[in-house]
């Protein structure tokens, strides 16, 4: 990627994906869509806002609207701890100019919020030094503290999602494709965050939103260009998972996914990628993946002396892998490994450093003998050693498990970038280059769907 562009591959953690219930049956995309800026712990106690041409304010509560237009350009909005005694109901939010000339005390709560726009309603408007179209709708939260909403056309959100999910550097073709998939991600997802007052986060658990700031020509001309269309599977808008990079062969969603869906099955890439994480490798040794199994999981194995696979997803990708350490064994599922080893992909093979054994010779000296790949003959045929369950037996038949020391640590070798569902963003823009329109595109990753 030109610039050490970052494409962001949402639903990071694909096991913790929320599906909603109550997604739209509806062949057209919603016109306006809400965007939680700052909520839960992420809100704050104030905020700044910033208007060229001043603000309309509208406080809305039960049985009432009350407009009020502001001429200056920075107001700030806070938590109130005053209440009105007649609406004893709600929490206020305080509105005052930078200079302190004015203040309004306005009761609020989520079904209720104060919106504030720009007086002209097309124009922007600034939340802390970042600018975004639409309003902004805004109510008392927990701990003194307000939850800010952005409410915004549907294709004005993917103007500020675009540029954050595919450079725009990239094909047409490509940013048409994306720009599609996210508009349907958007649509199938309406009401996901309800509990908190919003349909979508700004951030990767949904798609990254940046607002205003980074729009760009070329992504705002794929979004105009495919105005309104979605990826169609049974009648309605699918989950339109995408990712980075699938490493030449994108998973199947039912054999990682608690529901199955029939347009997420496996594909091969159609033309190779070369992308900068078509291969990877990381080392870490065994004191590292200790720490960060106790870090994160709080067990302690010990001595980490074998990383052992031993399930995979018909994709090739690890879906278990078993850590054993001097102080026992743990098996971790494809999400856990992601966020244990930092890895970018589960698409990976790993290889063990050297284990060596010293054997004491009624002949002579210390033997050192290295073990990696070493097989012996058995009743069964020839096995493989497995370092995990080695056993020697002493004199009088006594036997005892010991556990080789590893001094060179593990290699993990892997291929691609994210969760491997659906689109890969470096494949649609192999396919781009090479000819293929953006339906085509689709179509390859999403299985028997129609573009409408």
């Amino acid at each position: 990627m030109k610039k050490k562009f970052v494409v962001y591959s949402f639903l990071f953690l694909i096991a913790f994906v929320m599906i909603p219930s109550q997604a739209i049956a509806s062949q057209s995309a919603p016109s306006s869509i809400k965007i939680g800026l700052y909520y839960d712990k992420t809100a704050k106690h104030a905020y700044e806002l910033y208007s060229d041409s001043g603000f309309i304010i509208i406080s809305k509560t039960v049985g009432e609207e009350k407009p009020f237009e502001i001429s200056d350009r920075v107001i700030q909005v806070a938590f109130s701890t005053n209440q009105n005694p007649n609406q004893s109901n709600f929490n206020n939010v305080s509105v005052t100019s930078k200079e302190g000339e004015f203040k309004l005390e306005l009761p609020s709560d989520m079904d209720n919020p104060i919106i504030v726009q720009n007086r002209k309603q097309e124009e922007v408007v600034a939340l802390d030094g970042k600018k975004y179209r639409g309003r902004m709708l805004i109510w008392p939260s927990d701990y003194n503290r307000l939850t800010v909403v952005n409410e915004l056309g549907m294709e004005e959100y993917l103007y500020g999602v675009l540029p954050k999910e595919m450079p725009p550097s990239w094909p047409a073709e490509a940013l048409k494709a994306q720009a599609v998939a996210s508009r349907t991600y958007a649509a199938c997802n309406i009401a996901k965050w309800d509990k908190f007052g919003f349909d979508l986060t700004d951030g990767v658990l949904d798609q990254v939103y940046a607002g205003y700031d980074v729009e760009n020509k070329q992504t705002n001309m794929a979004v105009d260009e495919t105005r309104g269309k979605l990826i169609i599977y049974a009648g309605e808008p699918i989950q339109a998972f995408y990712h980075s990079d699938s490493g030449g062969i994108t998973e199947n969603g039912s054999e990682t996914m608690s529901v199955n869906l029939p347009y997420l099955k496996s594909v091969r890439d159609v033309i190779e990628t070369n992308s900068p994480t078509s291969m990877w490798e990381v080392s870490y040794t065994p004191e590292y993946i200790n720490r960060q199994i106790k870090s994160l999981k709080g067990i302690d194995l010990g001595d980490i002396y074998d990383l052992s696979i031993i399930e995979r997803t018909s994709s090739n990708r690890v879906s278990k892998l078993l850590v054993s350490g001097t102080l026992g064994q743990k098996e971790f599922t494809g999400s856990d490994i992601r966020t244990i080893f930092n890895l970018k992909s589960t698409l990976f093979d790993v290889q063990i450093g050297n284990f060596s054994l010293y054997i004491v010779s009624g002949q002579g000296p210390m033997l050192t003998k290295v073990l990696n790949n070493a097989y012996i003959n058995t009743a069964f045929g020839i096995t493989k050693v497995n370092l995990s369950n080695l056993f020697f037996i002493g004199s009088g038949g006594c036997s005892r498990q010991i556990h080789l020391g590893n001094t060179e640590g593990f290699k993990i070798v892997g291929r691609g970038l994210g969760h491997g569902l659906g689109m890969s963003q470096w494949g649609a823009r192999a396919m781009a280059e090479n000819g293929y329109n953006y339906i085509d595109i689709l179509q390859h990753y999403y299985n028997d769907v129609t573009i409408k």
